[in-house]
């Protein structure tokens, strides 16, 4: 795994603030669930997924189930730390004001193996 530290002067931080909305985009192999695709494919260890990233998006849709969800070509995913106040409580994975039969689009049976694709 590389890992990538960034010392930035905060005069400029302005400058990072438009990757930092905009994101980025990213190769990836799809048909994989979210899980797979933060682990293995980036590296993130199981650890931080599930402590430290506590709402995750997927096409605009929020996310419960990391090992359900299966990341598609094209596919815009949006990870984040604890959001603070009611919004944030409701969308947090698993939270206790998160529905609990929210609609999970994204499960569907993982393929046989995972295909390279354009990215997410």
């Amino acid at each position: 795994m590389t890992d990538l530290e960034l010392i930035i002067d905060p005069a400029a931080m302005p400058m990072l603030l438009p990757l930092m909305q905009k994101g980025v985009g990213l190769p990836a192999q799809i048909g994989c669930t979210i899980r797979q695709f933060l682990c293995d494919q980036l590296g993130i260890s199981d650890a931080y997924l599930d402590q430290r990233i506590q709402t995750l998006f997927l096409n605009a849709r929020p996310v419960d189930d990391v090992d359900g969800a299966i990341l598609q070509d094209g596919a815009t995913l949006a990870l984040s730390a604890a959001m603070p106040g009611l919004l944030g409580a409701t969308m947090r994975k698993g939270g206790h004001y998160a529905p609990s039969a929210r609609p999970s689009p994204w499960r569907r049976p993982c393929q046989a193996a995972m295909q390279p694709a354009r990215g997410v």
